[in-house]
């Protein structure tokens, strides 16, 4: 006896799609440092990466290779965006306005910098348990680079405000 045919319904996997490697690098990286972030660089594997970006692992081993690729590239991105966002809110040279208001605004615009990404300041400024040694290392000079920058506008403004008797690198570093 013929038995009736029923229609099989096929499951769709949701796929992301093709992104621009531009796209899908930035997609990555912030899916990484999402996960370092939450569980620590012990618990950051491809896989885990891969998972919390909702791409397959070939994907990130396409655009990174190994792990360690992954890693590097991930710390060499957060470093550059810090750096620059630190050049944005530190002026170069002393500027012609009260310190007073110098000081609230650089203050304001820098919470407002990490409120927007505290995954990537924290692993800059605080590197996650179990960061390898080039997080660390990448972490040491990019407070160098912030104190070089600090430094000189805390000295303007401790002239301006007439305030003497402070380490300014311990000021620029608070």
């Amino acid at each position: 006896m013929l038995r009736p045919v029923t229609r099989i319904s096929t499951l769709r996997v949701a796929r992301s799609g093709r992104l621009p490697p531009e796209v899908r690098r930035r997609q990555i990286i912030d899916a990484t440092l999402r996960v370092a972030d939450r569980r620590g660089f012990s618990a950051l594997t491809v896989d885990a990466v891969a998972q919390e970006a909702g791409i397959t692992r070939p994907v990130v081993y396409d655009l990174f290779g190994e792990l360690d690729g992954l890693v590097r590239a991930t710390l060499e991105d957060a470093l550059e965006r810090t750096l620059s966002a630190v050049q944005e809110l530190l002026p170069s040279q002393p500027p012609d306005e009260e310190p007073e208001r110098v000081v609230r605004d650089v203050l304001l615009r820098f919470i407002t910098a990490v409120g927007a990404e505290p995954q990537r300041w924290r692993l800059i400024l605080l590197p996650p348990p179990g960061a390898p040694a080039g997080v660390r290392a990448g972490v040491v000079r990019n407070r160098k680079e912030v104190l070089a920058r600090a430094v000189p506008l805390v000295q303007w403004g401790a002239r301006e405000l007439g305030v003497g008797g402070i380490d300014p690198v311990v000021v620029a570093r608070l």
